[in-house]
């Protein structure tokens, strides 16, 4: 895996080098480090848009107040640098995600720099790779105040079409940048989904499923991981969407997870547009309801599981609430789910790339 910087160490090297005049060889003694190193990091403080030049950042501001006037729920709209050309390979989409980790790991540490000291900092992260180059982006600092959360309990089984970073992953990494205080992480486990090779993709896949949940459920353990993420005070998540690439899936869904309970195409067909923290929504940002009035597209626990806005609406009310953050990032190839996304209010502060912003601004 390509490097991720020290994100305070570029930014001092960056700031001596073009904002004080200081040459690389000073920078090296004075630093002490290789002046390759030096060179190493000024050339990623621009790939990473650590450096940037005014007309970038004015077509930037340009393209954020579109949006926010388009969707004035919106916080904070962050827009990765020298991302306006279509992503097509899993080498651009990987360096793209370097992109957003960086600028997740500038907007935690402005969070946690802005809270006030002695007064503990709920953070919950979703799973994928898109939040484990997020967690390894934060540098390592003691901050006592920050307790992380999983905001999903997902079994994951040794099945041959799944290959995922787990939230436990995520989480447990954050923690450790964060210099891994004891009682600071706050994670569960529970068993996978069982589901037999003669019922999968049928009605008794999702029923197998509730009944597992159900089981989970009775375990004191989990039930107090999830009432602890009720008091969350932001959430860091990947969107997903349906209909991706195959060689970027494992990147930008969750389809290897549901597949086994339901065929992606026919969540497609009930109106799926994507899922934030492994719950699903349609175009407007909504779950659905069955005949019984069962939430018919939540197949894990997730933050929110017990109380009165489960599922996606636990994140549409956090989003609604004065001072708490749900940050979502965003991807290629995720505008309809992106734009769902925005409709349905389910984050107020949004990280993504040029190409995409570009679409949704001039979308309906």
């Amino acid at each position: 895996m390509p490097e991720i910087p020290d994100s305070i160490q570029m930014r001092t090297v960056a700031r001596r080098y073009y904002l004080d005049g200081i040459s690389r060889q000073k920078i090296s003694a004075e630093l002490n480090i290789d002046p390759r190193r030096v060179a190493t990091l000024l050339e990623m403080a621009i790939n990473l848009g650590v450096v940037r030049i005014d007309i970038r950042e004015t077509a930037e501001e340009e393209l954020t107040g579109q949006l926010q006037t388009k969707y004035p729920h919106l916080q904070k709209v962050m827009i990765a640098p020298g991302s306006s050309a279509k992503i097509e390979t899993k080498e651009q989409c990987d360096d793209l995600f370097r992109r957003f980790a960086i600028m997740a790991a500038d907007y935690f540490e402005e969070i946690y720099n802005h809270h006030p000291r002695g007064v503990a900092l709920h953070v919950g992260v979703t799973g994928g790779m898109r939040l484990l180059k997020f967690a390894q982006a934060v540098p390592e600092l003691d901050r006592p105040e920050v307790h992380v959360h999983q905001t999903a309990l997902i079994g994951h089984g040794p099945e041959e079409d799944v290959s995922y970073i787990s939230p436990i992953l995520t989480s447990s990494m954050l923690w450790t940048r964060c210099s891994s205080f004891p009682g600071k992480s706050e994670t569960a486990t529970v068993l996978p989904y069982d589901i037999k090779s003669q019922t999968r993709r049928t009605p008794q896949a999702l029923k197998t499923v509730r009944e597992a949940m159900e089981n989970a459920w009775n375990n004191t353990l989990v039930q107090k991981a999830v009432k602890n993420m009720h008091g969350l005070d932001v959430v860091f998540g990947g969107i997903g969407g349906y209909g991706i690439p195959d060689d970027l899936k494992t990147r930008l869904t969750m389809e290897g997870f549901v597949q086994s309970i339901i065929a992606p195409e026919k969540l497609i067909e009930q109106g799926a547009a994507g899922d934030y923290s492994y719950c699903t929504y349609d175009h407007i940002g909504d779950g659905k309801k069955d005949r019984n009035g069962n939430d018919a597209w939540r197949f894990f626990i997730t933050a929110g599981h017990d109380s009165k806005t489960p599922g996606i609406e636990f994140f549409k009310n956090m989003a609604a609430t004065p001072g708490k953050k749900v940050v979502a990032i965003g991807g290629p190839y995720l505008t309809p789910a992106i734009k769902a996304a925005l409709k349905g209010k389910i984050c107020n502060v949004i990280i993504l790339d040029e190409y995409s912003a570009k679409e949704i601004v001039a979308g309906s």
